[in-house]
């Protein structure tokens, strides 16, 4: 069984493990593809400490969340989410900042269920509209999106100097 929770300041070690999987799943696909993104996909030696205190703010955050999806008590995955407030805009937009599911629970339906929770949260915080980011050649990704009902909205460049 897939459970969905909102995670607690505990959690912050394995959301960081699971954070690492995916730049590391996800850094080895993109530099294959595109290399010059090695420069920007760099991090800093104080890493994890970074990443440790962001994600204790964002877990202690109104405008701010990370759910951690289980299956059979199980780590399986983890979505964050925030909210964009445009100050020129007349809305706020829901962005899913990052979403992660373990290899071995793929295609079991967990990343829907944390895509489901995330339109929850969205919803219960009077947002509109919900976007994302994804590389160009994170083909997998992509067709989860577009099944969802996402739709491509510009394309960032990039060049090296």
């Amino acid at each position: 069984m897939i459970t969905i929770r909102k995670a607690s300041v505990k959690d912050v070690p394995l959301i960081f493990e699971l954070w690492n999987l995916l730049e590391k799943e996800h850094n080895a696909m993109i530099l294959q593809k595109t290399p010059e993104l090695k420069l920007l996909l760099a991090k800093k030696k104080n890493m994890a400490e970074i990443y440790k205190k962001n994600a204790k703010k964002v877990i202690t955050s109104k405008k701010e969340i990370i759910y951690i999806a289980e299956k059979d008590g199980k780590p399986a995955g983890y979505i964050e989410l925030t909210i964009d407030k445009r100050g020129y805009s007349v809305i706020n937009v829901g962005v899913i900042c990052d979403i992660f599911v373990k290899k071995e629970f793929r295609k079991l339906g967990v990343s829907s269920k944390l895509k489901q929770e995330a339109i929850k949260w969205f919803k219960s915080k009077r947002i509109k509209c919900v976007g994302l980011n994804v590389y160009m050649h994170n083909k997998q990704a992509y067709s989860v999106y577009k099944r969802w009902g996402f739709s491509d909205t510009d394309i960032r460049m990039m060049k090296k100097i």
